[in-house]
């Protein structure tokens, strides 16, 4: 996808994420492969949008994974274990500071 394709996603997402009029809402859950956990620090741009939609309306930081491969308890927990060692470079790096607490992994 093109630079000028996540921009125009971006911008729909930030324009329609104030529309969110559901008194129950809390959580805002990113579903993340397990094969692309090692690039999320690389997604600047998608914490700083998170970041401006937190402004709008305060939520919850929810990563779901999907295993790409196998399913068993192992590669679930070692998916998991991953996941975190990478949210805290993450964090390491300022890009959760929007939150007013760590990010939850379902």
């Amino acid at each position: 996808m093109s630079m000028s394709g996540d921009y125009r996603r971006h911008s729909t997402v930030l324009r329609a994420f104030p529309t969110v009029t559901s008194p129950v809402f809390s959580e805002l859950v990113i579903i993340l492969p397990d094969d692309t956990i090692t690039y999320l620090p690389k997604y600047v741009t998608l914490f700083e949008r998170l970041g401006k939609m937190n402004q709008v309306r305060p939520f919850n930081l929810v990563f779901s994974l999907v295993l790409s491969s196998s399913v068993s308890e192992a590669s679930l927990v070692e998916a998991r274990r991953k996941l975190r060692g990478t949210l805290d470079l993450v964090a390491a790096k300022g890009l959760l500071n929007f939150l007013d607490s760590p990010p939850t992994i379902r």
